[in-house]
């Protein structure tokens, strides 16, 4: 299985076993998992790492590049590839508030945060997407970033500048209870969520913030390679990562990811970040 695990909140709870999913209890007790080998979401390019480094090559794509065509509106570092990286270098990732901070201690970038501003509005700017805000989501491993990408966002999606039909009065109709307990006021239209928030959705295109910037090389829970898997897998047409790479490729499965970014021609090059914003 290369989905999420799920989720215990209880230290005690996981030492016990709770921590491991059914599937993973069955495939233990010798029952041999069935490969669905042909996906239907994805560009054949989006799936092709994933398919490679999770599932040995063997996940196959019915759709083709005509089926999934390149979107309009944004500037692809490789316009046959619909995979874009964006460094962010330069700033550190906060720890977000004190313990009674909505989100707890977590973590934010706010220089990846308005990179993911900017990410938006250009893919919006020739309304290439049909439902505009409808078919992007915003995927963070981190809360803190969750909750701070709908502060930095909301304002401007809830006022109705961005696509069709921008909600006004800045409801929260078909966020999860993880989204509500952030207390965020930005309309339903743009999704942000964690990754796990995710996990079985779908979008037009994704951007992934993955936050960690620091001079360690710490990734925290990104190091779990199905947290990766996830949250490259949910795009359907375009996936956008927005990153430090020097933090990234500390960690074996990114590294491998960034390589293959790499040898795609699919880092946004000159689009660096420096320094942090006040925001």
């Amino acid at each position: 299985p290369q989905q999420l695990p799920p989720t215990v909140r209880s230290r005690s709870a996981e030492q016990l076993g709770l921590g491991t999913s059914l599937f993973l209890r069955l495939q233990t007790m010798g029952m041999k998992p069935m490969l669905l080998d042909t996906q239907y979401r994805m560009h054949p390019l989006i799936c092709a790492f994933p398919s490679k480094v999770f599932y040995q090559g063997l996940l196959k794509s019915h759709p083709t590049p005509k089926d999934r065509p390149m979107l309009p509106g944004f500037q692809w570092p490789n316009p046959k590839v619909p995979v874009c990286f964006i460094p962010v270098t330069g700033a550190l990732e906060e720890r977000t508030g004190s313990a009674d901070d909505l989100t707890g201690h977590s973590l934010r970038n706010r220089p990846e945060a308005q990179q993911v501003l900017a990410v938006v509005q250009q893919l919006l700017a020739d309304r290439g997407l049909p439902r505009g805000l409808e078919d992007i989501g915003i995927i963070s491993p981190y809360q803190g970033q969750v909750r701070h990408l709908q502060q930095v966002l909301g304002p401007l999606s809830s006022s109705g500048r961005f696509g069709r039909g921008g909600s006004r009065d800045g409801d929260a109709d078909g966020f999860t209870s993880e989204d509500a307990a952030t207390g965020s006021s930005m309309a339903s239209l743009l999704e942000i969520r964690s990754v796990d928030g995710f996990q079985g959705r779908e979008k037009e295109v994704i951007i992934f913030s993955t936050v960690r910037s620091n001079t360690t090389g710490s990734v925290g829970f990104l190091s779990d390679y199905r947290r990766l898997n996830v949250a490259i897998t949910r795009a359907k047409r375009g996936l956008i990562v927005v990153g430090n790479p020097e933090t990234l490729k500390s960690d074996k499965t990114w590294s491998a990811w960034l390589r293959w970014a790499a040898q795609h021609q699919a880092w946004m090059r000159g689009a660096s970040t420096q320094g942090n914003d006040s925001t």
